[in-house]
């Protein structure tokens, strides 16, 4: 049993061993149905869901009246290596047989139009039985944000050369934290015209810095985690994901985003319960908001620094205008989405009419200063405001409220703007966090123009371990996450591109 120990350092854990995903090859061109042999297969959707574009890998709109196969490609020494075939039927579903002898734990699902150029894509994280004959792994539907993710993925393991268990733990962390903000921006910038490499190579490293920063936080505490577990429940909580957003992969785009809600937030609890199963609940909370923030901190910079590059100014000019549309119309969607969590909780709780109408009138005033918002950053400030007001009317009116907001908040709550909140009560905390999260941002950038080398990684782990301090001295000031709530729970935040 392989264990994270403030002693043995970060060495193993962020660099690990040469990448080594799979190394047979099998090319089965047909589409078999479950049940009609004994192979292993691998199934799910190819979908148009997003606002990427099939141009330069990342679906979106038009995907599936492009798309005619997909392929599961393993990462061997750096390079990426197709293992299996299969077509996809005329609603983007299909069925890939896995090799007998393929016993990856990590894996590619790429979407390809008829010249065979990869237009979509997926992680895909295979239990220790994917290769079992009869058993079906269900993959993620292709998507714009699977396809995001996936590039990222791709970028770490072929120019950072992480080991498969810590490109394992970075998946995690893409699933978490490239949300449909995240999404939104990322599309919007490429779709303008900026350099999709820059901009993936940006993401890449956000999740890294993400990765880095959560360690460096549970080795900081002296504590112990059992890897092996940890992998195998981020694996078992992925299939739950992707099962469940398969099964719903034909419903329209609000069906579509409370889905995503719900599913994010039993994959987000079951990770978290594997963390929480090695490390006290102060630990946790501290490597969450470590690996939130500093994802945050990181993409914010790098997507900046892949926007200022281009030496056209008018991409540049279109660029920071679509960002900032894009993440209006993502924050409205995850608005909606929210709302409809509430209520949900509320009606369960047979919570007073007064209290629902609050709610709502707070998250239709959320969409107003959405619609009002004049760049990212004042998008944030909304959602911050929100919150407060939703910390309020629950407290109020029900009580302590952790274990209901726990439902909606884990993922849609900003911890930007919890700590704003928080701030209220003592800034100079603030000034100090943000100092530290600008530092930890600059190595993000410097890690996009480079690899990660033993040097980068040290500066990383030292600046990771002053936002925790930075953190520490925030979450004291503010334990309650500045509504009164003594669960503070850090949550995935909004980038902010100034």
């Amino acid at each position: 049993m392989r264990k994270i120990a403030a002693k043995l350092g970060l060495v193993a854990l962020i660099l690990g061993s040469s990448v080594a995903m799979g190394c047979s090859s099998s090319d089965d061109g047909g589409n078999p149905s479950p049940g009609t042999d004994n192979s292993a297969l691998v199934s799910g959707h190819v979908t148009a869901q997003g606002a990427g574009s099939v141009n330069v890998g990342l679906a979106g709109q038009g995907t599936l009246a492009v798309a005619k196969s997909v392929q599961i490609s393993a990462i061997v020494d750096g390079k990426i290596s197709v293992v299996a075939k299969a077509n996809i039927d005329v609603n983007g579903a299909f069925n890939i047989k896995l090799p007998i002898d393929f016993n990856a734990k990590l894996a590619i699902v790429e979407a390809l139009d008829a010249s065979g150029k990869v237009i979509g894509s997926s992680i895909l994280e295979l239990g220790a039985n994917a290769n079992v004959a009869g058993n079906i792994t269900v993959a993620a539907p292709i998507t714009t944000k699977t396809s995001i993710e996936a590039k990222a993925l791709i970028d770490l393991c072929v120019n950072a050369g992480i080991s498969v268990d810590v490109a394992l733990q970075v998946a995690a962390h893409l699933h978490a934290l490239v949300d449909v903000n995240v999404s939104a921006q990322v599309a919007a910038a490429i779709n303008a015209g900026v350099d999709v490499n820059a901009v993936i190579h940006g993401v890449a490293n956000a999740a890294l810095v993400a990765q880095i920063s959560q360690a460096t936080a549970i080795v900081k505490a002296g504590v112990n985690v059992d890897v092996e577990a940890l992998i195998k429940a981020q694996i078992e909580a992925t299939a739950k994901l992707n099962a469940h957003l398969d099964a719903n992969v034909n419903v329209d785009a609000k069906a579509s985003a409370d889905i995503a809600l719900k599913a994010g937030l039993d994959f987000s609890a079951a990770v978290d319960a594997a963390i929480k199963a090695s490390v006290s609940a102060d630990v946790h909370a501290q490597a969450k908001a470590a690996a939130s923030l500093a994802f945050n901190a990181a993409i914010n910079a790098t997507l900046k620094a892949a926007i200022d590059a281009c030496a056209d100014v008018n991409v540049k000019a279109k660029a920071k205008v679509d960002v900032q549309v894009a993440v209006q119309a993502a924050a409205k969607i995850e608005a909606d989405a929210t709302l409809d969590a509430v209520l949900k909780v509320l009606a369960e709780k047979k919570a007073p009419k007064a209290l629902v109408e609050a709610v709502v009138k707070a998250a239709a005033e959320l969409k107003i200063d959405i619609d009002a918002s004049a760049s990212v950053e004042a998008v944030v400030e909304a959602r911050a405001k929100f919150i407060a007001k939703l910390r309020a009317e629950l407290k109020a009116n029900l009580g302590p409220i952790g274990a209901v907001l726990d439902l909606v908040l884990n993922i849609q709550a900003s911890i930007e703007a919890a700590v704003q909140i928080c701030l209220q009560v003592d800034a100079h905390v603030g000034v100090d966090l943000k100092a530290k999260l600008d530092a930890l941002a600059k190595l993000g950038v410097a890690l996009s123009q480079g690899k990660l080398t033993v040097d980068a990684k040290a500066q990383i782990e030292a600046s990771a371990s002053a936002v925790v301090d930075a953190y520490v001295k925030v979450s004291t000031k503010c334990p309650g996450g500045g509504g009164g709530d003594p669960k503070f729970t850090p949550v995935p935040t909004t980038p902010v591109l100034k």
